[in-house]
């Protein structure tokens, strides 16, 4: 990996967002902007999301944890020929094809106060297509706490990372199993709770930044598996930015993670398809691709976020397919699990 590309990437990313001191403590909700968005020929409505009722553009930035940390060339490119191609269906949710695993896909995770949207997006695909390839014999939350803890070289947990190199590192670490905050029955739950950015609502108050936790190489008491015995490992590769190359990956194998640019419109997002309208740049996120279709003649990719069921389409967003609308197709990564009895045969 180049050094010195890695720093300049930080360097970007440090000084990225154009907002000055006074900009950043401003509301990340604006009337102004809503009501703008919703009287132009724009395909999403705009309102107030709960999570982001009192929330600053600082705490909205301090979410956008995507960093780009990995030259592309490090990770092998899939493609796929015209005899899959040419069979993509229009529409897909891989929630429907795959109904075992509907409750592990349809998982909409909290990052809390935490840049860990690489993590959770990267842990979110993980449990996925382990779940998918098993035909739903494994039917656990991979553990995002236990990749941004404990993947040094993924960036630095709460205060942002690479879900590729979450991938890459998947087969020389392998993850634990780890559900949301107060789950018992997983290895490494996620440490903070869910939270919104209001006084009263569904959630509590987020309490400001989080902090990453150290790397613990243990399960919490109540789990009864080792932490050894419960790691997880599989490949890692990117897929070629092509939409209907991305629409094959999904088909055959289950959710990818996409990262973007994240724009001051984004977090009033509440139906809809998204497309950038209004605002300033504020950073890089990272999500999980989970399906695709057409909306009153705009096609659509379907995405989960990981900011709670109060944002969005419970906690879900549409936004434009086939354009690489705010970079969406750029930066496509995934991997493919080795299952326990297939461990010993890919060493071979």
């Amino acid at each position: 990996m180049n050094k010195i590309l890695i720093t300049l990437a930080l360097l970007i990313l440090i000084s990225a967002h154009s907002l000055s001191e006074e900009e950043l403590n401003q509301q990340i909700i604006s009337e102004d902007m809503i009501n703008f968005i919703n009287s132009s020929n724009a395909s999403f409505t705009a309102g107030v999301n709960p999570k982001f009722a009192n929330a600053t553009k600082k705490d909205v930035i301090s979410l956008l944890g995507k960093k780009y940390l990995i030259n592309k060339d490090e990770l092998p490119i899939v493609s796929y020929g015209e005899d899959i191609l040419k069979n993509l269906p229009e529409e897909y949710d891989a929630r429907i094809t795959h109904s075992v695993c509907a409750s592990i896909i349809g998982h909409i995770q909290d990052q809390a106060s935490c840049g860990s949207c690489w993590a959770n997006s990267a842990a979110g695909v993980i449990g996925d297509r382990m779940c998918i390839k098993s035909n739903g014999l494994f039917k656990k939350l991979i553990s995002a706490a236990d990749i941004m803890s404990c993947c040094h070289v993924c960036g630095s947990g709460c205060n942002g990372g690479d879900e590729a190199i979450a991938f890459v590192q998947w087969f020389v670490l392998g993850y634990v199993t780890g559900g949301d905050f107060g789950d018992k029955d997983t290895c490494k739950p996620y440490p903070f709770p869910k939270c919104d950015h209001h006084v009263i609502g569904k959630y509590p108050p987020c309490s400001g930044d989080d902090k990453t936790p150290s790397c613990k190489h243990e399960c919490q008491p109540s789990y009864q598996t080792h932490y050894k015995d419960d790691k997880h490992r599989g490949t890692a590769y990117q897929v070629s930015h092509n939409e209907t190359q991305i629409m094959a990956d999904i088909f055959e194998n289950g959710p990818v993670t996409s990262a973007f640019n994240v724009y001051e419109d984004f977090p009033l997002y509440k139906s809809g398809v998204y497309h950038h309208v209004s605002g300033k740049y504020l950073g890089n996120h990272a999500v999980r691709i989970i399906g695709w279709g057409i909306e009153n003649g705009i096609k659509y990719w379907l995405v989960a976020n990981s900011w709670n069921e109060d944002w969005g389409m419970s906690g879900l967003f549409k936004i434009k397919k086939g354009s690489n609308e705010v970079g969406f197709e750029s930066h496509i990564a995934a991997g493919k699990p080795i299952l326990k009895e297939e461990s010993l045969n890919f060493l071979e």
